[in-house]
């Protein structure tokens, strides 16, 4: 397995899409998914990688506008660890 920086904002959007629509539950609300997905092509963003698969990744956001997400969703950002 192999961590690897993701730099391209395409493949970013990918595997985010790929994550975020796998956990529902999680993510279920479209427009905030979109949003999600859309903004994490302007984040560091980080995946474990086996073989040609992407595993669980890290997107590191600052929110520093008036519009940050509440308390509890940042929590559940925190606490993503989404199943291998």
């Amino acid at each position: 397995m192999e961590i690897r920086e993701i730099t391209t904002p395409d493949e970013k959007q990918r595997i985010a899409r790929f994550v975020l629509e796998s956990l529902p539950d999680w993510f279920g609300i479209p427009e905030a998914r979109e949003e999600y997905i859309e903004k994490s092509a302007a984040q560091p963003f980080f995946a474990a990688q086996a073989s040609t698969a992407n595993l669980p990744f890290t997107s590191v956001a600052v929110v520093m506008t008036a519009d940050a997400p509440s308390a509890a969703a940042r929590r559940r950002a925190r606490s993503f660890a989404p199943p291998i």
